[in-house]
């Protein structure tokens, strides 16, 4: 997202204005005829019967409207007649892992009777590969696409999909425009085939303007119907297309984005009028974003966030929490921002000496050590996630942090930074997930491996041997395969204290 964009997201909204509703007897029925399942309640069981009844009957839907598959099975595609040309109108139906079987049913036997070529996720993995932002920004949300050149039939087709999952929930298509506002049904104008040309060394999709000529297609909302073209959905269906205004009580500006995720973006901001002002991280949870089996979305995020940091800060290392609010459904936690550098960035520069080393790693511990003690599972300790700044190092990020003695929580980690894969993980798993996070942080600070090295690695090397013999005894007991011999963050403090102790005999 550019600045700009960043910026109008904070500080203006979508007009509202009444639908009108066109619904058809049939249609109300359809709607009535199969209801939206319920987040689960995690359990190990609970997961595993989810997926396996997801699974069946997203393979039935699958089998009887879009019997072709990709080479690896991510997309199947619909019985229609082969696309006769290469590009036109595309229609993208959003949804959520739990609303996805409720899409797909509603709409299916429509679309196989407007004879339109359409393709869909081909499981719950490509699914949630999709929300998840894995697959490409502009990816996040296509859990369905139509193929329809005919400008008329695309709108046609789009109103009465719009009528079909009204009430469905998913999320924004970044790279769309919307038909409605709060509808899940978006469009856009692109390739049908793999168009591609090179640009600055790098292919990028494309299509052909009206002159013949391969045009980069940049897949942004902005540019979903090209200047050239007339869109066959006027502004007073598109409302999402209107000119954004200023929304009343509005205190922050975003001015720059640091990061994006598919539940919501994080930017740097400040507040409206301080030109000169302290700078804030502002982060977005988005209100369907992400969505897994717990239906808990981008705004649970954030507010998870939020509860640990106002118990925790200011007597852990952490940003403090400034404000929290909502806009548009969604959630924006602001912090304070903390000027420094991540970890990452720090051990990509060079190696560090080894008083500094041994001065961050046990800054590191004690973090990890006062969040456990507090009751707190982080579930996302890595390099990049420790800011270090004149001589201090902080803790940041902190939406999939969850309570030791709470409820079960759905797996979360960092490639590299996770031994155990499990699908639901209780508190004290995830604990022992942190030590082995924590474990891998340090080793990589102490041999001065930035994660694009380490992850080039088949595994980890040795300390070197400069290291202290008890930090490489205590990393390697943080790394056991056996987790619950895995050292605890308290007394992996101790060692610390013991070299501290040793050194000032």
């Amino acid at each position: 997202m550019q600045a700009s964009q960043a910026h109008n997201r904070m500080n203006s909204g979508v007009e509202k204005g009444a639908v009108a509703q066109r619904s058809s007897p049939a249609v109300a029925a359809a709607r009535l005829s199969v209801s939206v399942p319920k987040p689960v309640r995690l359990s190990r069981k609970s997961a595993r019967d989810f997926a396996g009844d997801f699974g069946r009957r997203w393979t039935a839907l699958c089998d009887a409207y879009a019997p072709s598959r990709d080479a690896d099975g991510f997309w199947r595609f619909s019985a229609a007649e082969p696309l006769a040309v290469g590009q036109g109108w595309k229609i993208h139906l959003s949804a959520t892992l739990l609303s996805a079987i409720q899409m797909f049913e509603r709409c299916a036997p429509t679309l196989v009777r407007s004879g339109c070529h359409f393709k869909v996720a081909g499981s719950m993995a490509a699914i949630q590969k999709l929300n998840g932002g894995m697959a490409g920004r502009s990816q996040v949300g296509k859990i369905m696409t139509v193929y329809c050149p005919d400008p008329a039939k695309a709108r046609a087709l789009a109103l009465e999909l719009q009528d079909l999952t009204d009430g469905l929930p998913g999320p924004v298509v970044p790279s769309d425009q919307r038909l409605h506002p709060g509808s899940n049904v978006f469009y856009r104008y692109g390739a049908y085939d793999r168009l591609e040309i090179e640009i600055a060394g790098r292919k990028v999709p494309a299509y052909r303007d009206p002159t013949g000529n391969p045009v980069h297609d940049k897949r942004t909302k902005a540019t979903a119907v090209p200047s050239w073209a007339d869109d066959p959905f006027p502004a007073d269906m598109s409302r999402d297309g209107a000119t954004p205004r200023r929304r009343e009580g509005v205190r922050y500006a975003a001015f720059k984005t640091l990061s994006w995720r598919a539940r919501g973006g994080v930017f740097l901001a400040r507040r409206i009028g301080d030109v000169a002002g302290p700078h804030y991280v502002m982060k977005e949870g988005l209100r369907h974003g992400e969505v897994g089996i717990d239906g808990r979305s981008g705004v649970d995020r954030i507010r998870n966030e939020l509860r640990l940091l106002k118990s925790l800060s200011p007597a852990l290392a952490v940003p403090a929490p400034v404000d929290f609010f909502h806009q548009d459904g969604n959630a924006y936690l602001v912090t304070e921002f903390v000027q420094g550098k991540n970890l990452d960035e720090v051990l990509s520069e060079g190696p560090l000496a080894m008083d500094e080393r041994i001065a961050i790693a046990r800054q590191m511990v004690e973090i990890v050590a006062a969040l456990h003690a507090a009751g707190w599972c982080w579930r996302d300790c890595k390099t990049k996630n420790f800011v270090y700044a004149d001589g201090r190092v902080w803790a940041i990020d902190f939406e999939f942090a969850s309570r030791i003695r709470g409820r079960p929580a759905l797996f979360a980690g960092t490639s590299g930074y996770v031994l155990e894969h499990q699908d639901v993980v209780s508190g004290r798993a995830a604990e022992r997930q942190d030590l082995y996070a924590l474990g891998t942080a340090l080793h990589r600070v102490f041999a001065g491996l930035s994660d694009e090295v380490a992850m080039t690695m088949a595994s980890l090397p040795p300390l070197p041997p400069e290291v202290p013999a008890d930090i490489s005894q205590l990393v390697a007991s943080l790394r056991h395969e056996i987790p619950r011999r895995r050292l605890s963050a308290a007394l992996a403090r101790g060692v610390f204290d013991q070299l501290t102790t040793a050194g000032a005999k």
